[in-house]
């Protein structure tokens, strides 16, 4: 019996869950722990489902940051998102309705998920029901935290790293999967020159501004899939 596009997806979404729980209710700590009100981190990963960015908003928020550094920081940090829809934009314009979504709900684990199935114009159904059960793992994760942030006493220290654990797994399964190393490579190199020169603080926004501006400048487009 041929299973369902919704189970299908259903099953291969099931590694990203577990994940998605924990740092859906780090990041809710996170927040509680900053002194916001719970509903905020709710409304954030509904609205923003940002991952790595909702992480950095918390401390930029906190510190009162000037928005138009938000802003910037956002730009840069999700700018890698820009390669992951030059791989699937062909396939999420055939989509209709859900094409905003699939742009929308793109993160990078679905990413790596969608590039494990081999998705096909007959996988249309497939990938929308990842990205929506992705979706749906770090909402139920976000309103898991605040449960706990609310009801025990958590220990939150080092839950930031939780995030910076993830992507470790994730570099770690893309480059066994990529032919071409050279995005690794990039990325490795520039941050470390990026953090010497410009140290732990501002490092972050130069790296990602110089890893975008490279990958463009040697981007194959004969083999653009195992370049993003």
């Amino acid at each position: 019996m041929t299973e369902t596009p919704f189970k299908q997806a259903f099953f291969h979404s099931l590694p990203i869950c577990l994940g998605y729980l924990c740092l859906g209710s780090a990041f809710a700590l996170l927040m509680l722990q900053s002194g916001f009100q719970w509903y905020w981190a709710v409304l954030m990963s509904i609205v923003i489902y940002a991952g790595s960015m909702q992480f950095a908003l918390v401390s930029l928020l906190a510190t009162q940051t000037p928005l138009w550094f938000i802003a910037l920081m956002t730009v840069v940090i999700n700018g890698r998102h820009l390669f992951y829809g030059i791989r699937f934009v062909e396939l999420f314009k055939k989509m209709g309705w859900k094409y905003p979504y699939m742009i929308f709900s793109l993160t990078d684990e679905t990413f790596s998920v969608l590039l494990g199935v081999k998705l096909t114009d007959e996988h249309q159904d497939i990938a929308f029901y990842i990205a929506l059960f992705n979706h749906i793992y770090w909402i139920s994760g976000t309103i898991l935290g605040c449960i706990l942030g609310n009801t025990l006493p958590i220990d939150m220290k080092g839950v930031e790293f939780s995030m910076t654990a993830l992507f470790i797994v994730i570099v770690i399964e893309q480059w066994k999967q990529s032919i071409s190393k050279l995005p690794f490579l990039i990325g490795g190199v520039t941050g470390l020159a990026m953090i010497h020169l410009f140290g732990t603080k501002y490092f972050l926004i130069y790296s990602l501004c110089c890893i975008i501006f490279l990958l463009v400048l040697f981007y194959d487009k004969k083999q653009g899939e195992n370049m993003v």
